[in-house]
């Protein structure tokens, strides 16, 4: 009910935008808006006021209306305008009542005749609303009926086919799949003649020269039939088409389309799955069943190999590790007891995966398995054959016999990696190891034939696309599957491999940051024997030439390779606290310390700017690096430089977290802490990146802290008693004192800024996050104040000159040589209004640059005025925010701006 009443502030306005609609000179030239009112009227963000839309009569009457307009018009709606129609017609009919009564109308077929939707060179926006018509009729069995009845659903038939949009296709597929759902409750003579349309369709796309069948998507039939256990739609076809024997015809027949036959493959494989879930009556497979499809699809496999079709062998075990994943919850448990290692059917395809990438190290590595003497190697070799059946290894053998043959191996490796990545969500953890290691083998052998035969540089060097997918590959098993040491000993090689194949100068950029991810990966993970005992680095280890490789690596030409260099500094930094202490001695002897502030100031490129700062804010923690270099460096005032002139927002937040990392781990001296305070008051209240205020405030959250800390709180709390600095003995705290405290803490961070900066973040217009950062902070500070009952009544007056005031405002914000009124600041001085709250933001009525340039409003908040703003509801404040935030995006708003565009645009040919 109370979605029906509030849509009636809605609808004068909806039906004003419907009739500009049919308006020959109203065009929407921004799609957004027609989506976004199509998806408040589907109910996706509010379920109850979308049918309380929908549900208006203006809907139906304009629909009606439109129909007939178009119909006495001498041209089309535009496809902007057809589209709307369309989703608008397939929303009413949903509801069964309202596709009767339309189509007692025959509205249906005006629809289609008017807007000519039945011609095949529409836009795809318009083929893709007319799906979504038809789609719709399937929610009833009135419109299941009208679509048995017509042939409409031929032309969708044709959308699948002609493949023009991947979203077409899609939504065409569902739509084919579900009619045949439904229709399969209905009509069983018709469901027959849809398949033997589509077969039909399938052997002309066969004997049509150079055509090809859109991909079937991989998930929408596996989580229609599989995950549901339905397997309708599977069982017509299989019943009524000699599905299996018809594909095999095609793809023995098909000549060299390699599309085609990849398609067809798909749907013998989902034939072959299909079958063994439905032929089994019981809820775990038995095994003779999973033998005889394995049997068949290893007959596929065999195929083929004989046809030398390497990329179908690659698309099939991709396929294979879906749908096998598909059942697996169906499979029969193994028993790992009856053998040391079970032969699983997955493992079986892993083989055929990476084969083609062990090819290249015969093919252009002149590696001989035969002659190896590595022990490790060795180990994983003999674990290759014992999870490989007498069968596989046969095949395989084959298999290896037609790569060995192809004319260029770099393009199939590249490729078996590519599906290797695709797979690599079904992988258990050892497939995902056997995975990486024959990587890893793989790059070690290209490096070793390089340095024996230095003339094959220039072929590898010119596989730049291969060698990118090997090494990201490399990197992504070893993050998302977490390897390390345990499970497979060629990680701690990682590092060394990977900082060899840097060494070579004739990778591209793009090479050598694949490569510094990886010794950064392996440096993070202690993957590198030093690390991984924790053992100082030895002259003869990769991590004796560590600093040598960054130094050159950060003075790349390429900022991308600067940048990665910078990732691996970060963490050597970042561990070189406490876990590798070793790491502090290579850092100096580079003397990268001092590169970083050069970087983050002079560098050209902001990322890398960033990137240099967020090196420093771990180089501070470490004392060696401070005391050594850093403290020299005068960072608090570059940092202020950069917040105040720095263009890049990204490099003003990494310079606002430095400054709070300097506040937390080291100190300012006593001459500059005005001017840091001046900056992090412009950073958190006039910077124009809601992040960089984020920044600010954690400052601001730490300057609190430190103050209250310096007045002897620990932990939370005062003890009963501590030490004075000022006074130099233990004193009681008692609960004036500890009110005294508070208090002298409160003019503090009133003469700094503190308060002004956290009431401005919370009343902010715009950045939601900056206000509840600054609730967040205020909250905290406000429950501590109220646990000592700190109010506004026993706020402590400070008496305050005029010129006290003005030296106030000149640190919050302006330069010395601004001046200010004594009136207006004796009035905020004396005034006891909390009203004034909302102005208390002073900004003199010229501009107030500040040195650098930068403006500045001016701020002072009092104790008693910041006690009297916590007394409401700081948490209203974000509710009220959020409100308003979201008021932007509501149906109302949306309707008017979509008529104030049109108003705009026609007062605008007025003009002419």
């Amino acid at each position: 009910m109370d979605a029906e009443v509030s849509v009636v502030q809605y609808e004068d306005r909806i039906k004003k935008l419907l009739e500009k609609l049919l308006e020959p000179y109203y065009d929407i030239k921004n799609d957004t808006y027609l989506n976004t009112l199509l998806s408040h009227l589907s109910g996706k963000d509010n379920k109850d006021l979308g049918q309380a839309l929908v549900n208006l009569p203006i809907f139906t009457e304009w629909l009606f209306k439109a129909i007939q307009y178009w119909e006495e018009s001498s041209s089309l709606p535009t496809p902007t305008v057809t589209t709307f129609i369309l989703h608008l017609a397939s929303l009413l009919s949903k509801n069964e009542r309202c596709f009767v009564a339309f189509n007692s109308c025959n509205l249906y077929v005006r629809l289609c005749t008017t807007l000519k939707l039945r011609t095949s060179n529409n836009s795809p926006s318009v083929k893709l609303g007319y799906i979504k018509l038809l789609a719709s009729f399937l929610e009833h069995k009135s419109g299941v009926e009208w679509l048995i009845a017509t042939n409409n659903w031929q032309d969708v038939l044709g959308y699948c086919l002609a493949g023009q949009t991947i979203y077409i296709v899609r939504e065409g597929q569902n739509f084919m799949y579900n009619l045949l759902l439904k229709g399969s409750n209905h009509n069983a003579v018709f469901c027959s003649m849809v398949i033997e349309k589509i077969m039909l369709a399938l052997n002309e796309v066969h004997f049509r020269n150079g055509s090809v069948i859109p991909e079937v998507n991989e998930s929408w039939l596996e989580s229609e039939s599989f995950a549901k256990r339905d397997y309708t739609v599977p069982g017509i076809f299989m019943k009524n088409c000699h599905l299996e024997q018809n594909v095999w015809n095609i793809i023995m027949t098909g000549g060299q389309n390699q599309e085609l036959s990849s398609d067809l493959s798909q749907v013998l494989i989902l034939n072959y799955f299909f079958g063994l879930a439905i032929d089994s009556e019981e809820e775990i497979f038995q095994c003779k069943e999973i033998k005889k499809m394995v049997e068949d699809v290893f007959k596929l496999i065999k195929m083929y190999i004989a046809k030398s079709d390497v990329l179908n062998i690659l698309k099939v075990c991709h396929l294979l590790n879906h749908y096998w994943k598909s059942i697996s919850c169906r499979l029969p448990k193994i028993d790992y007891c009856a053998a040391t290692v079970p032969l699983l059917f997955e493992n079986q395809v892993v083989i055929f995966q990476i084969l083609p990438t062990f090819m290249l190290t015969v093919t252009h590595c002149d590696i001989n398995l035969d002659d190896i003497e590595d022990v490790f190697r060795e180990e994983f070799v003999n674990k290759l054959f014992k999870i490989m059946c007498e069968h596989t290894i046969r095949v395989v053998y084959s298999f290896r016999n037609v790569l060995y043959h192809e004319k260029n191996m770099f393009d199939i490796a590249h490729k078996s990696i590519m599906y290797i990545m695709k797979s690599r969500q079904y992988y258990h953890r050892d497939r995902a190891v056997i995975t990486f290691q024959s990587l890893m083998y793989v790059l070690n052998d290209v490096l070793d034939i390089m340095k024996k035969k230095p003339e094959t540089t220039e072929i590898f060097s010119k596989q730049g696309g291969y060698f990118a997918a090997h090494l990201d590959a490399l990197a992504t098993f070893i993050k998302e599957f977490d390897l390390t040491w345990r499970e497979s000993v060629e990680t701690i090689c990682v590092m060394g491999v990977s900082m060899d194949f840097m060494s070579y100068p004739v990778w591209p950029a793009n090479l050598v940051v694949h490569a510094l991810k990886l010794v950064n990966l392996s440096i993070a993970r202690f993957m590198s024997p030093n690390l991984a005992l924790l053992v100082d680095r030895t002259s003869d280890s990769s991590m004796d030439s560590l600093g040598t490789l960054l130094v050159g690596k950060l003075h790349d030409m390429d900022w991308e390779v600067r940048d990665s260099a910078l990732e691996v500094l970060h963490t050597v930094s970042s561990i070189s606290h406490s876990k590798f202490p070793s790491f502090q001695n290579m850092v100096l002897e580079s003397e990268l310390p001092s590169l970083m502030v050069t970087m983050c100031m002079y560098d050209s490129e902001s990322y890398v700017r960033a990137s240099a700062i967020k090196c420093l804010q771990e180089m501070i923690k470490v004392p060696a690096f401070w005391n050594n270099v850093l403290d020299r460096e005068d960072l608090p005032q570059k940092m202020i430089q950069i917040l105040y002139n720095e263009t890049e927002a990204n490099v003003r937040c990494e310079a606002a977290s430095l400054m709070c990392r300097i506040y937390e781990h080291q100190s300012f001296s006593k001459s500059i802490t005005n001017k840091v305070d001046q900056a992090m008051v412009y950073a958190a209240t006039s910077d124009l990146y809601w992040e960089v205020k984020v920044n600010a405030l954690c400052y601001w959250s730490k300057a609190i802290n430190n103050r209250l800390a310096n007045q002897g709180m620990i932990d939370g709390s005062f003890p009963s008693v501590t030490f004075s600095k000022e006074n130099r003995k233990i004193v009681t705290l008692t609960e004036t004192e500890i009110k005294n405290r508070l208090n002298k803490v409160l003019v503090e961070l009133s003469k700094c800024g503190c308060l002004g900066v956290l009431v401005a973040a919370m009343q902010d217009d715009s950045d939601l996050e900056v206000a509840k950062k600054a609730v967040k902070i205020t909250k905290q500070l406000a429950e501590l104040l109220n646990l000592y009952t700190v109010n506004s009544e026993n706020a402590c007056i400070t008496p305050t000159s005029p010129k006290a005031v003005m030296d106030t405002f000149n640190l919050v914000g302006s330069s010395p040589a601004t001046r200010f009124s004594e009136d207006v600041i004796n009035e905020i001085v004396n005034c006891r209004d909390v009203n004034l709250l909302a102005n208390v933001y002073i900004k003199d009525e010229g501009s107030c640059p500040v040195t650098n340039g930068a403006e500045v409003q001016l701020k002072i908040v009092t104790p008693k005025q910041f006690l009297d703003f916590i007394q409401r509801n700081l948490d209203d404040l974000i509710v009220e925010r959020k409100k308003w935030l979201n008021k932007m995006d509501d149906l109302g708003s949306l309707l008017d701006d979509m008529l104030k565009t049109y108003d705009d645009d026609m007062n605008a040919m007025d003009c002419y």
